[in-house]
Protein backbone atom coordinates (compact mmCIF):
# COMPACT_ATOMS: atom_id res chain seq x y z
CA UNK A 1 0.00 0.00 0.00
CA UNK A 2 1.50 3.32 -0.77
CA UNK A 3 1.30 6.39 1.17
CA UNK A 4 -2.06 7.46 -0.96
CA UNK A 5 -4.48 4.44 -0.23
CA UNK A 6 -2.59 5.04 3.46
CA UNK A 7 -4.13 8.63 4.04
CA UNK A 8 -7.43 7.57 1.98
CA UNK A 9 -7.85 4.91 4.12
CA UNK A 10 -7.28 6.83 7.77
CA UNK A 11 -9.21 9.39 6.07
CA UNK A 12 -12.47 7.24 5.45
CA UNK A 13 -12.20 5.53 8.64
CA UNK A 14 -11.94 8.55 10.55
CA UNK A 15 -14.81 10.16 8.45
CA UNK A 16 -16.97 6.59 9.04
CA UNK A 17 -16.76 6.53 12.71
CA UNK A 18 -17.01 10.35 13.68
CA UNK A 19 -20.50 9.77 11.36
CA UNK A 20 -21.17 6.46 12.98
CA UNK A 21 -21.16 8.53 16.78
CA UNK A 22 -22.89 11.78 15.72
CA UNK A 23 -25.95 10.58 17.26
CA UNK A 24 -24.88 10.02 20.22
CA UNK A 25 -22.66 12.67 20.67
CA UNK A 26 -24.68 15.62 19.57
CA UNK A 27 -22.01 18.16 21.04
CA UNK A 28 -21.24 21.45 18.80
CA UNK A 29 -19.48 20.98 15.76
CA UNK A 30 -20.27 17.28 15.20
CA UNK A 31 -21.80 15.64 12.54
CA UNK A 32 -25.15 14.92 13.87
CA UNK A 33 -27.14 16.90 10.84
CA UNK A 34 -25.11 15.43 8.26
CA UNK A 35 -26.49 12.73 5.92
CA UNK A 36 -25.26 9.40 6.82
CA UNK A 37 -25.36 10.32 10.77
CA UNK A 38 -25.99 7.68 12.50
CA UNK A 39 -27.50 5.52 9.32
CA UNK A 40 -26.91 2.47 8.03
CA UNK A 41 -23.96 1.39 6.21
CA UNK A 42 -25.31 2.21 2.46
CA UNK A 43 -25.43 5.83 3.76
CA UNK A 44 -22.20 6.22 5.63
CA UNK A 45 -20.63 4.78 2.43
CA UNK A 46 -21.99 7.46 -0.02
CA UNK A 47 -21.79 10.04 2.77
CA UNK A 48 -17.73 9.59 3.01
CA UNK A 49 -17.65 9.14 -0.75
CA UNK A 50 -18.64 12.20 -0.72
CA UNK A 51 -17.06 14.30 1.15
CA UNK A 52 -13.39 12.48 0.46
CA UNK A 53 -14.52 12.79 -3.16
CA UNK A 54 -11.68 10.12 -4.07
CA UNK A 55 -11.77 8.62 -7.76
CA UNK A 56 -13.15 4.81 -8.27
CA UNK A 57 -9.91 3.45 -8.06
CA UNK A 58 -10.27 3.91 -4.64
CA UNK A 59 -13.76 2.52 -4.14
CA UNK A 60 -12.71 -0.38 -2.72
CA UNK A 61 -10.47 0.72 0.00
CA UNK A 62 -13.26 3.51 1.35
CA UNK A 63 -15.50 0.72 1.85
CA UNK A 64 -12.96 -1.43 3.65
CA UNK A 65 -12.35 1.45 6.11
CA UNK A 66 -16.14 1.95 6.27
CA UNK A 67 -16.91 -1.42 6.93
CA UNK A 68 -14.10 -1.46 9.97
CA UNK A 69 -15.06 1.60 11.78
CA UNK A 70 -18.76 0.28 11.59
CA UNK A 71 -17.68 -2.99 13.37
CA UNK A 72 -15.87 -1.57 15.62
CA UNK A 73 -12.37 -2.50 14.97
CA UNK A 74 -9.12 -0.56 14.80
CA UNK A 75 -7.97 1.08 11.51
CA UNK A 76 -5.67 -1.10 9.28
CA UNK A 77 -2.66 1.28 9.39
Amino acid sequence: MDIIESVVYRRAYGLASDLAEARSHRLAGRLHDAPGAGGDAAEVLAEVRRRLAVGPEHDGLVAKAVENARAGRRPRW
